[in-house]
């Protein structure tokens, strides 16, 4: 008897953190990356939201407040801006980030970025508690926010 046939030759696998817009890898990357436009208070780093339809073809993005309800959920990450309104946004897949626990989910955090502990309101508050990742180890994060974040009152 033969041996099972691989279901894909290793030259038709792609790494999750890598892609090139200028290539078939167009394809595969649409929806987990792409080019917006965010304000200049938005740091690389910070979570964000979708604000409104497409402007000449540009998505329209800013962070997210836990304190805020009707800024969530987030949809993804910036991780580098072109200009102080330019932003690459990156939706799922692996991101870089130090000081991760293998195996430990991350929250969005009080700042909009990656923080380790579920948010706790304070007396009278309500934050909103969303899963963005795992850590794979020390220095990567899955990075796969779940769209049901859940309301917390104090």
């Amino acid at each position: 008897m033969a041996p099972p046939r691989p279901l894909l030759r290793f030259d038709q696998v792609r790494q999750l953190d890598t892609f090139d817009t200028t290539s078939d890898e167009e394809q595969f990357a649409r929806g987990r990356y792409f080019n917006a436009a965010c304000l200049a208070s938005d740091s690389v780093g910070d979570f964000i939201r979708i604000t409104g339809n497409k402007v000449a073809g540009v998505y329209q993005v800013s962070k997210v407040d836990i304190l805020n309800a009707t800024t969530m959920p987030c949809i993804g990450i910036i991780t580098s801006k072109s200009a102080s309104t330019s932003c690459f946004v990156q939706t799922f897949g692996i991101i870089a980030a130090v000081g991760l626990v293998a195996g430990t989910r991350y929250w969005v955090g009080s700042d909009s970025q990656i923080a380790a502990v579920h948010p706790t309101p304070g007396p009278g508050e309500i934050v909103v508690a969303q899963v963005v990742g795992v850590a794979l180890d020390s220095t990567e994060l899955l990075l796969r926010p779940e769209y049901q974040a859940h309301k917390l009152r104090g």
